[in-house]
């Protein structure tokens, strides 16, 4: 009860300051050590799937890409030209002689 006495209403907010000046700059930093070289490449020439291994491929090729769908049929193409008659065979051998020189008959055979 008697702090509530002692203080008052809240009075209206001040208005803002102005910037300060500006500090000076710090002190530069000790400079890094220097990295270790890069190995040299082979003799220069252009790489070859073959001189990486499947782990260094992996970094060099994306993922495969989904099949594309089949395009439509093409159409029928033009009748090609009509082949060389093949050279006729050979004559047969003539057949042995039927019985007695006559003509056969179906009845003649059991």
């Amino acid at each position: 009860e008697q702090l509530v006495g002692l203080t008052g209403p809240q009075g209206t907010a001040g208005t803002n300051g102005a910037d300060g000046a500006q500090g000076i700059q710090g002190l530069q930093g000790v400079a890094g050590a220097n990295g270790a070289d890069g190995t040299n490449g082979i003799d220069g020439k252009d790489f070859k799937y073959e001189d990486f291994t499947p782990e260094q491929l992996v970094g060099l090729t994306g993922p495969q890409g989904i099949a594309g769908t089949n395009g439509a049929d093409g159409a029928q193409g033009p009748q090609g030209l009509q082949g060389v008659a093949g050279a006729n065979g050979a004559d047969g051998t003539n057949g042995t002689n039927g019985i007695d020189g006559k003509d056969f008959k179906y009845e003649d055979f059991t």
